[in-house]
């Protein structure tokens, strides 16, 4: 005969209230309501997921039905708290309403409850996951719920009790459980694994413990998942994180600090590496969140800050506070932003480990996060000034002759007049800061930028470059070619083809954008490995 394999979560399940771990609110509530005797016809057990409602409501139902009941402490021998413990009683109705949400299902439960019991003394409901009813099916639920017979008694169980309607909750007594502490789970899981003989490392309980998020029956499961690993030897934390898919800390601070000293080939490099020990691009992803979050609240709170706060170990602590130091307060949420569109991305893609190398190679630089705190730091500085009008942009139909010749303005002028033509606010903030004019011969001007990630985010947009080719036609009365390439060279403006001083230029039909893009293998191997281009 085979025998048939109890998991720990089953083996180890409360079976009376003085077991509940984490929920004395809710085992003191109904303890007492045993002793004086004041059993409702309904109960609501709200909580997350593992943290004991159906196991509560089945200790409701034993201690209801044994032979010595209602009590506090069920026998545990006779014929009903057996039956209970075993899943077969026959006054006892589990209900899954997820598969039974139907007004026909509980229209036959209704006709059901008029029976009496046939065992205990009790009738007793179990529905678990009572939100997934339909409309009708509550409805037709209200009025047996609103006077059943004194023989009967509903225990609806949810993890999602704002879906259940109003008039079911008035008619309940509801019991919110919350989830349960790492201790306790910790105390629970060392209590299990000496039972089970399993040799398991203390830092490997507390993995499973903070992986859990407050629920036992998660901690239970991947505890009955490791332990398979633990006869003759003692589980450690990295087979834990091989079960769980959790990030290293030192792999995650190694990445995160390649983002932020921006070296790609540093990142490109632990990427690889993650990738090599089978860690699968939603994984990271999810690991970088968590860290983020971490390096978000050890930012906000600094050093005194509690560990526990972040759930990570004390020792990771100092570095992750001093990790936070390199980024700004207002960098981190953007982050966390982009990682979740990111998760979302990876979803939906065939390709996601290109998408988050790209990802990752796009957060080394974080220019357009820059350039926002830039732009906010701007506008805040113009709300209490009034700037003056600039000359240049007035349209008339023709410019006014001068008079008397005026001296030529300086090369650093005429580039200051293209940029206070440009009638775009953030095209004009990133031309200002990451370009510059190299030279000016004819009707060709040559356009320099300091960093190639700032000309992909600037010609990304055709309209960015149609702003600055207008602004030089605006200063110039003429179109004018614009042709860019890395800033080398000082710049040049020659005399013949200064900017003219006039107060109104013609309005011209605008011309076609013309890339002429100026690369050297050079410049591309320095961008690849990181290098200061500037």
């Amino acid at each position: 005969m085979i025998e048939t394999y109890i998991p720990l979560y089953r083996k180890y399940r409360p079976q009376d209230l003085g077991d509940l771990v984490g929920q004395d609110v809710v085992s003191t509530a109904l303890g007492n309501a045993f002793k004086l005797n004041k059993i409702a016809h309904a109960y609501l057990f709200c909580g997350p997921r593992g943290t004991g409602k159906t196991s509560t409501a089945r200790i409701l139902a034993k201690s209801l039905n044994c032979e010595k009941g209602p009590t506090v402490t069920p026998c545990q021998t006779c014929a009903s708290c057996i039956a209970i413990t075993g899943g077969t009683p026959l006054d006892v109705l589990e209900i899954d309403a997820a598969s039974n949400n139907g007004v026909d299902d509980i229209r036959d439960l209704t006709d059901k409850v008029q029976f009496s019991p046939l065992q205990g003394k009790y009738k007793i409901y179990i529905i678990d996951e009572v939100h997934m009813l339909s409309t009708a099916a509550f409805n037709a639920l209200l009025k047996t719920l609103e006077e059943p017979p004194p023989n009967v008694v509903f225990i609806f169980a949810t993890t999602e009790p704002h879906k259940v309607l109003q008039t079911i909750i008035s008619r309940c007594q509801r019991f919110d459980f919350s989830r349960i502490t790492r201790d306790q789970i910790e105390a629970r899981l060392n209590y299990v694994a000496g039972k089970e003989n399993i040799a398991i490392q203390p830092d490997a309980v507390t993995l499973i413990a903070r992986h859990s998020r407050g629920g036992l029956r998660d901690a239970l499961g991947l505890l009955d998942q490791v332990a398979v690993l633990g006869r003759g030897a003692s589980i450690d934390t990295s087979v834990v994180r091989a079960f769980i898919g959790v990030l290293e800390s030192d792999l995650l601070l190694a990445l995160t600090q390649g983002i932020l000293a921006q070296q790609p080939d540093m990142v490109l490099s632990e990427i690889r590496l993650l990738q090599e020990r089978g860690i699968e691009p939603g994984q990271m992803v999810k690991g970088l969140t968590e860290h983020f979050r971490n390096l978000l609240l050890a930012k906000t709170c600094g050093a005194s800050a509690n560990p526990d706060l972040l759930d990570i170990s004390p020792d990771i602590y100092p570095k992750l506070v001093e990790q936070a130091q390199g980024f700004e307060t207002a960098e981190i949420p953007q982050i966390l932003g982009r990682m979740a569109q990111l998760e979302t991305q990876l979803r939906h893609s065939q390709q996601p480990q290109l998408w988050f190398e790209v990802a990752m190679l796009d957060l080394c630089y974080r220019q357009d996060i820059h350039l926002l705190k830039q732009l906010a730091e701007r506008v805040s500085q113009l709300e209490g000034t009034h700037p003056k009008p600039v000359q240049a942009v007035q349209a008339v139909s023709q410019p006014k002759p001068v008079s008397q010749p005026k001296p030529q303005p300086q090369p650093s002028e005429t580039w200051h007049q293209v940029i206070e033509a440009i009638q775009n606010p953030p095209t004009k903030a990133l031309v200002k800061d990451h370009f510059s004019l190299v030279a000016l011969e004819g009707d060709v001007a040559s356009i320099g930028y300091a960093k190639e990630m700032m000309f992909e985010t600037f010609k990304r947009s055709p309209e960015r470059v149609t702003y600055l080719e207008k602004a030089f036609q605006t200063i110039f009365g003429r179109p004018i070619q614009l042709r860019f390439g890395p800033a080398q060279a000082p710049v040049v403006v020659p005399a013949a083809v200064a900017a003219p001083v006039m107060e109104a230029p013609p309005s011209p039909k605008d011309e076609p954008v013309d890339y002429d893009l100026i690369q050297s293998k050079q410049y591309v191997k320095d961008l690849l490995q990181g290098r200061s281009i500037d």
